[in-house]
């Protein structure tokens, strides 16, 4: 597991409610994932784009820090973040599709976001264009997508319902 700190700074007054939680996490060598770039193991760059990228609204307090040979990366906590367990998390289908839908909206707003500034317009258009002409792959993808969420779905369910 990753290293991970919250730690509390007091606010400008004696008030709690403005003191700021940040959230310190490693940032792990990803080195041994074959389907990941290698060349950043540990730059704390990859994250902060990445963040900025999905994020709906911007982090505060964003940054790094290298300590005792390891590298962290900060944000403010965030209000409405929520641990997903599988074990506990999902009661039903609808639970499962409402995350799988929010991580969806999350990606697909983000993926490229600013990526390539200042020729952002340009870039949207040449996407438009693509998805135009691949219209029917991409849609049988999706419903094969689709299917295999739902068998995987399926299959998790029935893992669970046997170990109660």
């Amino acid at each position: 597991l990753d290293i991970k700190y919250l730690a509390r700074i007091k606010g400008k007054t004696d008030d709690p409610m403005d003191d700021v939680v940040l959230e310190l996490k490693e940032v792990r060598d990803l080195s041994g994932i074959s389907c990941i770039n290698t060349q950043h193991t540990t730059d704390p760059f990859r994250i902060l784009v990445g963040q900025t990228r999905i994020a709906y609204q911007p982090f505060k307090h964003l940054g790094y820090f290298r300590f005792h040979g390891r590298t962290f990366w900060v944000h403010s906590w965030v209000d409405n973040y929520k641990e997903v367990n599988v074990n506990k998390s999902f009661h039903n289908f609808s639970d499962l599709r409402d995350v799988a839908y929010d991580v969806g909206i999350q990606l697909g707003k983000g993926h490229v976001k600013h990526i390539a500034a200042p020729l952002d317009l340009q870039l949207r258009r040449e996407q438009q264009l693509l998805v135009q002409k691949n219209q029917k792959l991409l849609w049988q993808t999706c419903v094969n997508l689709s299917e295999e969420a739902t068998k995987a779905w399926e299959m998790f369910r029935d893992q669970v319902a046997n170990q109660q």
